[in-house]
C-alpha cells in the first residue's frame, strides 16, 4: 500500500522505515511541527523522576539538559524508546495513555521521594498532574514545546490528494485527535472531502478515528492498543 504520514517530523521517519519493512510505500505530509521552548532551562534539585507524555517532551529535554541518569517515566514504548535513543537510564514505559502511567507511577514511586516534573506540551491531552496529584503525589509541570499546526491546505497533500498521474493513496495513518482535526479541517477548506472515499483511515485509538467525524472514508480503523506496533498490525489484515 502507499500511504500518508500525517505526524511530525521527528517522528515520521520511524513510521516510514517501519512499513517500508513490512512492504509498504509512505509519503511523509507533517501537519504539526514541534517548536522547543526557547532558553529552556531545569531544576532538578528535588526531582525523584521525569514524567514523558510525548517523544518531545524528552527531545525538548535532552537539548536543554545535559544529565541522563534521571528515572523516566515514559506513557508508551514509542516515548521510552526515544529516551533511550538519547542516552537517559533508567526508563519505564506504561501502556500507551495516561491512566496507565499515572498507575505505573503510583506502583513504582514513593510520594516522599521528591517532585515529579511533567515535560508536556503547550497543548495536551489527558491531565496526568491531576490524576497523579490526586493520588498524594507532588507534580511540577513545565512546558518544554509547542505543536504549531498547519492552517492552509499544503500543495504537497493537495497534490497526493489530487493526483491522477501518481500512484494514489491507499491510506492515511494518523496518531493523534489533534492531527485528525487539522487533517479533517483542511480537508474541509479545500472542498476535498470527496478525496476521502478513496481511502481507509488508520487511526491510534477510537479517540482518533472520533477525531475524524464527519469526514467519509473508505474504511475506518482503530488501534486495539495506543502504541505503533498495533497500528501498522492493522496493515497486515488488509
Amino acid at each position: 500500500m502507499h500511504l500518508l504520514i500525517t505526524r511530525p517530523i521527528e517522528d515520521a521517519d520511524a513510521t516510514i522505515r517501519a512499513l517500508k519493512q513490512r512492504g509498504h510505500s509512505a509519503v511523509s505530509v507533517p501537519l504539526l511541527t514541534i517548536e522547543p521552548v526557547a532558553n529552556l532551562s531545569f531544576d532538578l534539585h528535588d526531582v525523584q523522576g521525569l514524567v514523558i507524555t510525548s517523544a518531545n517532551g524528552i527531545r525538548a529535554f535532552a537539548q536543554a539538559n545535559e544529565q541522563r541518569d534521571v528515572a523516566i517515566f515514559a506513557v508508551g514504548q514509542a516515548s521510552a524508546d526515544t529516551a533511550c535513543a538519547l542516552g537517559f537510564t533508567p526508563i519505564t514505559a506504561a501502556a500507551g495513555d495516561v491512566p496507565s502511567l499515572a498507575r505505573l507511577i503510583e506502583q513504582r514511586c514513593d510520594k516522599a521521594a521528591g517532585v515529579l516534573l511533567h515535560l508536556s506540551g503547550a497543548q495536551r491531552a489527558g491531565d496526568i498532574k491531576e490524576l497523579l496529584e490526586a493520588a498524594g503525589f507532588t507534580v511540577r509541570r513545565q512546558n518544554a514545546y509547542g505543536a504549531r499546526a498547519l492552517d492552509h491546505m499544503p500543495q504537497p497533500l493537495a497534490g497526493l490528494l489530487t493526483a491522477t498521474d501518481r500512484p494514489q493513496l491507499d491510506g492515511v495513518l494518523f496518531f493523534s485527535p489533534r492531527t485528525a482535526r487539522i487533517f479533517k479541517k483542511l480537508v474541509t477548506d479545500a472542498g476535498f472531502n470527496h478525496a476521502c472515499g478513496h481511502l481507509t483511515a488508520y487511526c491510534l485509538s477510537q479517540a482518533v478515528a472520533d477525531a475524524l467525524t464527519p469526514l467519509r472514508f473508505k474504511g475506518l480503523r482503530a488501534a486495539p492498543r495506543r502504541d505503533q506496533e498495533a497500528l501498522l498490525a492493522l496493515l497486515d489484515s488488509e
